[in-house]
């Protein structure tokens, strides 16, 4: 399940949209306790090393307190990047 446009350009995004996903960037380090520096939205999530169990209960918490959503676990398991975690926000807000 994609929720990032392929091939979306920088250029095309406005100064806001950009602040939105460096936030989203930044309560993601946070939740996985991990440099803002080392990610990137392409990245599939779940090939970091601070990923496990754990993070997961970390990044669904972070989600329903900073944008009051909930994602089903079902659904949770068909994102695969960060773009796509950020894309299923932006689609529920």
């Amino acid at each position: 399940m994609k929720y990032w446009p392929a091939g979306s350009s920088d250029a095309r995004r406005t100064t806001k949209e950009k602040i939105m996903e460096e936030k989203f960037l930044e309560l993601v380090a946070e939740a996985l306790e991990k440099e803002q520096e080392e990610m990137a939205m392409a990245d599939p999530f779940r090939d970091y090393e601070e990923w496990d169990s754990l993070a997961v209960l970390s990044i669904i918490a972070m989600i329903k307190q900073n944008y009051d959503i909930t994602i089903p676990r079902q659904e949770f398991d068909q994102l695969v990047t960060l773009a796509d975690m950020y894309g299923y926000i932006s689609s529920k807000a």
